[in-house]
């Protein structure tokens, strides 16, 4: 929530302070204990990782680097999940057929 005030009241020296906070309680969760640190849901920082993007998308300066945000991390605000270019799941997909298959047979 801190970082969503921050956001919100163009608080730039802040929002950094407040991301390396959450950072700091992300490793601090994650590494806990054993079975945390072995899991592979604490390898990247979601939460502030969204969080990031969205200030950096309103041309906040994103000061801090951690191995729990990924390299390169929103430099223009934006994650790019290579093959997508946007929309739903297959659209990225030339030469997929939409609608009915061959012969317009349809599944019951």
């Amino acid at each position: 929530m801190d970082l969503l005030r921050r956001r919100a009241t163009g608080q730039h020296a802040e929002f950094n302070s407040a991301l390396e906070q959450a950072l700091r309680a992300h490793k601090a969760y994650w590494s806990a204990d054993q079975e945390r640190s072995d899991s592979c849901f604490g390898w990247v920082a979601l939460a502030p990782l969204a969080m990031a993007c969205l200030a950096a998308d309103a041309d906040f300066p994103i000061e801090i680097e951690s191995d729990y945000l990924p390299r390169g991390h929103p430099p223009g605000g934006r994650v790019q999940t290579p093959g997508r270019r946007g929309g739903p799941p297959g659209r990225d997909r030339p030469g997929r057929r939409r609608g009915p298959p061959p012969g317009g047979r349809t599944s019951p």
